[in-house]
């Protein structure tokens, strides 16, 4: 009885090859056999997207020491990763559990279909073979995994071939199928298992260790001037170094070659990049006015302002409208044009640029902003003089040695010692006019007004011989009387040197005598 339930299962093992495969024949003499029989069985037809004709791929085997020519097997579209290892260990008695698909460069799983990763037809797919060891794979099991596959290996079931394999086309349910033991002869080499007629060649033995670096993942040994694992894209250990004197291989040059040509096509790349980026930088800083490509909302007066009918400013890029930025520039008495962006946390304090405000403005505001800003400028520097020339925009910057100025525009004299306009005149007659002009004259008031002001502050002080109106511009505490060439000290207002004349030491301010300064104030420079 239990004769025939072992002779039951194989026929029905063997029915489901044969209707698999669309072998008819065979499939007939099972049926009859089994109808003999008068077993009871169950036949569940599975659906399946429909066949086609497949296409060939390339294999391409390697394990940690050697590799082998590339062979070609046919799979159909909706094969997966699992079904490819099948076909693999059933034409070359590779166990599945040492295969390491790899496909573009990406390790898939076994229930993925090889198509959705770009496996098309001419495709080459890699395998490495990790030893059995390694998976703790013995010589029974693999024997034990073959025969669940084959169902009494390819000898036995000449149909069972590497273009139908579609084994999931229909399924007939029955006893579970024998393990078939009668293996063909199997040689063990490097951990699997290898049938000793198939067609693919036997790898010649390696003399000597590969030269490279070893893959912490795969355990691949990679040649050593590969940036990364070959089989699955690790990167190289750092602490690998080349051997000293190594001399790389054709595809390592090939390597380098297509780096250094992809580098130098990342760089030209990169300099267009920029040269297109500075092209447009200059594009608009050549511009007056930069307008807004978008609609927004002014932050000043809140309007609505369609496309290009604001202005961005470059320096900030805040957003206004014409209106309030001419209103700003019209009413500004600084000579300096700021951003008007404000909120309760941030107020922006870029400069508005000259070339926007002129843009913006009419001529008579532009000029009078400049002319704003230049008094302003004057101020701020040290020793400046405007001249007195009503309206005359001319002034310069004067020395300590320099007692007049002769404007360039008006091309009158000034007196920087009286701050005024006495051509004719010397600063003596200039002053004792002045005294009786300033009654009547409302220029002259407003001269005398300023030298009085400026004897009163410490600014001027009166010549101790002449009595004349003298003024300190800068430097140092020595200074001549323009009118009678009195050397006079300023910090103590009164003569340098004795009734002699320079050098006398018996009168004056005697400074410096006995290491002495002649004033607290003295900057002991004369």
């Amino acid at each position: 009885m239990k004769d025939l339930e072992m002779t039951t299962e194989n026929t029905i093992q063997q029915l489901e090859v044969a209707v698999s495969t669309g072998d008819v024949k065979s499939a007939q003499t099972l049926i009859a056999l089994l109808t003999k029989q008068k077993q009871l069985i169950k036949i569940d037809l599975i659906p399946r997207i429909a066949a086609d004709n497949g296409y060939y791929i390339n294999i391409s085997i390697e394990d940690r020491f050697m590799s082998a020519k590339p062979f070609r097997i046919k799979i159909h579209s909706q094969t997966t990763v699992g079904e490819l290892k099948k076909l693999v260990c059933l034409k070359h008695h590779f166990p599945v559990q040492v295969q390491r698909l790899i496909v573009s460069q990406k390790i898939p799983k076994d229930r993925d279909v090889l198509s959705k990763h770009g496996v098309r037809e001419g495709s080459t797919v890699y395998i490495y073979m990790v030893p059995a060891p390694k998976v703790n794979l013995t010589k029974e099991q693999f024997q034990e995994e073959l025969s669940l596959i084959s169902f009494g290996g390819p000898q036995s079931n000449p149909h069972l071939s590497m273009s139908n394999l579609e084994l999931s086309s229909i399924h007939v349910s029955g006893p579970k199928p024998a393990i078939v033991s009668n293996m063909p002869h199997q040689v063990f080499y490097q951990g699997m298992n290898v049938g000793a007629s198939h067609s693919f060649p036997s790898p010649k033995p390696v003399e000597q260790e590969k030269i490279g670096w070893k893959c912490p993942s795969c355990t691949y040994i990679n040649l050593p001037h590969r940036p990364g694992c070959e089989m699955c894209t690790n990167t190289r250990p750092s602490d690998y170094q080349i051997p000293d004197n190594y001399e790389m291989s054709s595809k390592e040059i090939d390597w380098r070659k297509m780096e250094d040509d992809a580098l130098l096509a990342h760089k030209q790349l990169e300099a267009k990049e920029r040269d297109r980026n500075r092209q447009a930088l200059l594009d608009t800083a050549q511009l007056s006015l930069v307008v807004n490509p978008e609609p927004f909302t002014c932050p000043i007066c809140l309007d609505d302002i369609p496309k290009s009918k604001g202005v961005i400013l470059q320096e900030c890029l805040h957003s206004f409208c014409k209106d309030c930025l001419v209103h700003s520039i019209c009413l500004n008495e600084s000579g300096d044009i700021r951003c008007l962006y404000q909120d309760i946390d941030y107020q922006c304090n870029a400069k508005v640029q000259e070339s926007v405000i002129k843009a913006l403005v009419p001529d008579d505001v532009y000029q009078r902003y400049l002319n704003i800003g230049l008094r302003l400028a004057e101020s701020a520097i040290p020793n400046s003089y405007h001249c007195k020339t009503p309206n005359c925009q001319g002034w310069c910057i004067y020395e300590d040695d320099v007692n007049f100025f002769d404007c360039p525009v008006c091309n009158r004299s000034n007196c920087l010692t009286c701050k005024a306009i006495h051509e004719g005149q010397n600063c003596k007659e200039f002053q004792a006019e002045l005294d009786k002009t300033s009654l009547n004259n409302s220029e002259a008031k407003r001269t005398k007004k300023l030298l009085e002001g400026m004897l009163k502050t410490g600014e001027a002080m009166r010549c101790p011989r002449c009595d004349v109106i003298l003024s300190k511009k800068d430097g140092c505490d020595w200074l001549c009387c323009s009118i009678c060439k009195l050397e006079i000290c300023w910090a103590t207002k009164g003569p340098r040197w004795g009734p002699a004349g320079a050098g006398d030491l018996s009168a004056g301010c005697r400074c410096n005598v006995d290491q002495v300064k002649c004033h607290p104030k003295c900057l002991n420079c004369h």
